[in-house]
């Protein structure tokens, strides 16, 4: 009971902090404003505990960030004008894990749709209703207004475990949060699985609606990249890569030209991976451009926010940062129609260890933050050097 109080208050807690605009959410790692690298101050200091991951959100007006320590605990402080941070800890400590950067638990309007301690999906509204579904152990539960989606129904017949163990999701299911009901319900055919832990939700079609972007995998031809409607429809596919375990990481979608919105993924990540821009050519995703090598992601990592997406130069057109293969440099890379080429490049004083992770609001992007595995934290705020 213990354990289920604290649980529940830091998920309360976290709903009480400004994320501005969230893609932690939608699971679309894409934040829209500028952040100009030129333009900002950079802060760095060691933290004298393991990192796990960290975050950066607004509280009574001030940027704050959150260390997720390998004690299992959680420290909090204010950045201040004069670069100074001050860590407390957290009282609860813990399994802080699943709920740090996403959750397992969506709401809508008072009504809460999440993972129960015994894996099942339930709903609260009205009153309580169990879906008797179960989900992906490790999900994370993404919403687009009135829209849920989580993958669900575990299996263990693609034994691959980039995502640290061998379980993955045949399918998912479509919630309305509004109405308090499933809508659909989509099970792969035959040995395909959702290799994902969580979907990502964003209008690709612009018709208000959003769309859903999956990594599907199976034995036979590795990872494709997927999207259906909210119905639950398939209406495009990428080629596969057309070898069994073989993993693509799915992380963003946005206009890399101003019009046209383009799904971003690192293919075979963890073997000298390519950085793939994919658009909608005659109903099917299509490559538009690539840069490689890069990364995104840790073999066996739960980790998927290696990856963010920004406009870094001002164009009102986005870039992305990855790291490096080696996880030493973290790389900002721009597309122009076909072509890529890196426009900015942090050196890291060991590997990269956490998200890359961001805040934004309406006035725009306001700081990025980072930390390696040796315990120095990189922050990133916004217009300090402007007079």
């Amino acid at each position: 009971m213990k354990k289920m109080f604290f649980i529940a208050a830091f998920i309360v807690l976290l709903g009480s902090f400004a994320f501005g605009k969230d893609y932690l959410k939608t699971g679309n790692r894409y934040l829209p404003g500028l952040f100009d690298f030129s333009e900002a101050e950079n802060i760095e200091f060691r933290f004298e505990k393991d990192i796990l991951d960290i975050r950066l959100f607004k509280k009574s007006n001030r940027l704050n960030l959150q260390i997720l320590a390998g004690d299992g605990c959680i420290y909090e402080g204010s950045i201040d004008k004069n670069k100074e941070i001050s860590l407390s800890k957290r009282e609860e400590c813990g399994d802080n894990h699943k709920n740090f950067i996403s959750s397992q638990r969506a709401v809508y309007e008072g009504n809460s749709l999440f993972v129960d301690y015994d894996g099942y999906l339930k709903f609260s509204g009205d009153k309580l209703d169990s879906t008797a579904i179960p989900a992906l152990p490790d999900a994370q539960i993404v919403t687009y207004s009135r829209f849920a989606v989580v993958p669900v129904f575990p299996t263990k017949i693609y034994r691959h475990g980039a995502l640290g163990d061998s379980i993955e999701a045949k399918g998912f299911l479509i919630f309305d949060m509004k109405k308090g009901e499933i809508t659909k319900t989509v099970r792969l055919a035959g040995s395909n699985v959702i290799e994902q832990r969580m979907l990502i939700l964003t209008d690709i079609n612009k018709n208000s609606l959003p769309e859903i972007i999956a990594t599907v995998s199976n034995p036979k031809n590795g990872a494709s990249v997927v999207v259906y409607n909210i119905d639950g429809g398939e209406i495009y596919r990428s080629k596969p890569i057309g070898r069994g375990f073989r993993w693509r990481h799915v992380f963003a979608a946005a206009s890399f030209d101003g019009e046209n919105t383009e799904i971003i993924n690192v293919v075979t990540p963890h073997i000298g991976g390519k950085l793939q821009f994919l658009g909608v050519r005659n109903n099917s995703l299509i490559q538009t451009a690539a840069f490689a090598p890069v990364s995104s992601h840790r073999i066996g990592s739960k980790k998927l926010g290696m990856g963010l997406v920004v406009d870094f130069d001002g164009d009102a057109l986005a870039e992305v940062i990855v790291p490096d293969t080696r996880h030493k440099k973290l790389l900002v890379i721009k597309k122009s129609w076909e072509k890529t080429e890196k426009i900015h490049e942090i050196g890291l004083n060991s590997n990269l260890c956490t998200n890359i992770t961001g805040y934004a609001d309406n006035s725009g992007v306001k700081a990025l933050a980072f930390a390696t595995c040796n315990g120095t934290v990189y922050i990133y705020k916004a217009g300090m050097h402007k007079p």
